[in-house]
C-alpha cells in the first residue's frame, strides 16, 4: 500500500505541475505589437528611479542609455539612489548628476539600506505622477519610458510591468541559465494573462506614485531582503487595483546573466527566500508545485541509482514534465524571437530539477549572500 501510495503521489505531483505549465503556456498571446503611442502619452510625468549597490561597471553605460531614452526631457527626471555603495559607484552617479539637471542623486543614511528602502527614498523624492523603476544593471531600449507612459495615459491601471530577458551570451553555463531565466520570465508574463497575475520583475516596473504611497507602510514591514517587485503586484492585487503587461517589443529590458554557478543560486536563492512571506495563495501554490515535481524527479533519479527499478517511472515522468517546459518555452521564445537558444534546452533540463531542489531548501533556511551582505531568516 506505501508503495502504490508513494507511486501515485509522484504522478500527481508531476501531472499537477504539467497541467499548470501548459494552462500557462496557452494563455501567451500568439504575437506583440511593435509599440503603442496614444494621443494622449505627452501629459504623462514619469520619474526613472535606478537603485544602485556596487554597479560601478555597469552605470557609465546605463548613463548613456538614458540619455538615449526616447521621452521629452520636460517630462521625465531620473533619480539614482545610492545603497551604501563601496565600489565608486556613488561618484559615477555623482558627476552625472552634477552635469544634468535632469538628474539626481540621492545617498540613503547610515541607518537605512536594501532595495526597499532605496526605492522608498526615491519616490518621497519625486514629485512626479508615475514612477519608472529599473536595475542599475539593466540595458534599457529607447522606447521604454515612452512605453509605459503610453500605457499608464490610459488611466485604468496602478502597476505595469514588462519582460526582461538576458543579453545574447555565449559559453554553455551562460545559455542555461539565460534558459533558466526565460522560463520566469515566460511564467510571469503568461500570470498575467490568466488573470491570475502572481510575478513580475523590477528590472521594468512602474506605478502610480499616489498608489505606492498609500501601500508604502505595508511593503517596508515585510521582513524580507527581496520582493520588492512581487510584493507591490500582490498588493496592488489585494487592494482590487488593475495592473499590466506590456506585451511590446520596444518594452523589453535586458539583463546581464550573473555568469557563474555560485552567483546564481545566490540570486535564485534569495528570490525564492521571498516566498514565504506571501499572503498570495496563487504564487504559493504555483511555487509548491513547482518545487514538489522537481523533488520528485530528483527523488526517483536517485532511487534510481541504487534500485533501477525506479528509473522506469522517473523515465516517463522526467519526458512529460521536460515536454510541457518546452512548451512554455517555444510560444515565450517565439514572441521574442529567441528560439536558437532552445537548442540548451536538453542539457538545462537535466540540471534544472537538481538546483530547484538545492534553491528551495536554501531558501528556506533563509541564508545567502548578496552584494556583499550577509542575510539570514533572523535578519531577514
Amino acid at each position: 500500500m506505501s508503495l502504490i501510495f508513494l507511486i501515485s503521489f509522484c504522478l500527481l505531483a508531476v501531472i499537477a505541475y504539467c497541467i499548470r505549465i501548459i494552462v500557462y503556456a496557452s494563455a501567451l498571446p500568439r504575437s506583440v505589437a511593435v509599440t503603442r503611442l496614444p494621443a494622449d502619452i505627452a501629459r504623462m510625468s514619469i520619474s526613472l528611479l535606478v537603485p544602485v549597490r556596487n554597479e560601478h561597471a555597469q552605470l557609465e553605460r546605463l548613463v548613456r542609455e538614458i540619455s538615449n531614452l526616447d521621452y521629452p526631457d520636460r517630462l521625465y527626471d531620473v533619480i539614482f539612489i545610492d545603497d551604501h555603495s563601496e565600489d565608486g559607484s556613488d561618484k559615477i552617479l555623482r558627476d552625472a548628476a552634477n552635469g544634468n539637471s535632469n538628474y539626481h542623486f540621492l545617498q540613503l543614511s547610515g541607518d537605512k539600506e536594501g532595495k526597499k528602502q532605496a526605492i522608498s527614498a526615491g519616490v518621497h523624492y519625486s514629485d512626479r505622477d508615475w514612477i519608472l523603476q529599473v536595475d542599475a544593471d539593466a540595458i534599457l531600449p529607447p522606447g521604454l519610458l515612452r512605453e509605459h507612459a503610453a500605457r499608464a495615459a490610459e488611466g485604468d491601471v496602478v502597476l505595469i510591468t514588462g519582460p526582461v530577458l538576458q543579453s545574447a551570451v555565449s559559453g554553455g553555463w551562460k545559455n542555461i541559465e539565460s534558459l533558466e531565466f526565460m522560463s520566469l520570465a515566460a511564467a510571469g508574463m503568461a500570470s498575467f494573462f490568466t488573470g491570475k497575475p502572481i510575478m513580475c520583475n523590477g528590472a521594468n516596473l512602474s506605478y502610480s506614485r499616489p498608489f505606492y504611497l498609500t501601500v508604502e507602510e505595508e511593503l517596508l514591514t515585510i521582513p524580507s531582503t527581496s520582493g520588492d517587485d512581487v510584493f507591490m503586484l500582490q498588493s496592488a492585487v489585494n487592494h482590487d487595483k488593475s495592473v499590466a503587461y506590456l506585451a511590446i517589443d520596444q518594452a523589453v529590458v535586458e539583463t546581464p546573466a550573473t555568469g557563474s554557478m555560485k552567483e546564481f543560486l545566490r540570486q535564485r536563492t534569495r528570490w525564492a527566500s521571498k516566498t514565504r512571506y506571501s499572503a498570495d495563495s496563487e504564487l504559493v501554490l504555483v511555487a509548491v508545485l513547482v518545487w514538489l515535481a522537481n523533488a520528485v524527479l530528483t527523488g526517483l533519479l536517485v532511487a534510481g541509482l541504487v534500485r533501477p527499478n525506479w528509473l522506469a517511472l522517473f523515465m516517463p515522468l522526467w519526458v512529460l514534465k521536460a515536454g510541457s517546459d518546452l512548451y512554455l518555452l517555444y510560444r515565450f521564445t517565439t514572441l521574442y524571437q529567441r528560439n536558437r537558444i532552445l537548442c540548451w534546452f536538453l542539457p538545462a533540463s537535466l540540471f534544472y530539477y537538481f538546483y530547484i531542489v538545492v534553491a528551495g531548501l536554501l531558501a528556506m533556511a533563509g541564508r545567502f549572500r548578496w552584494k556583499g551582505r550577509k542575510y539570514s531568516a533572523a535578519t531577514d
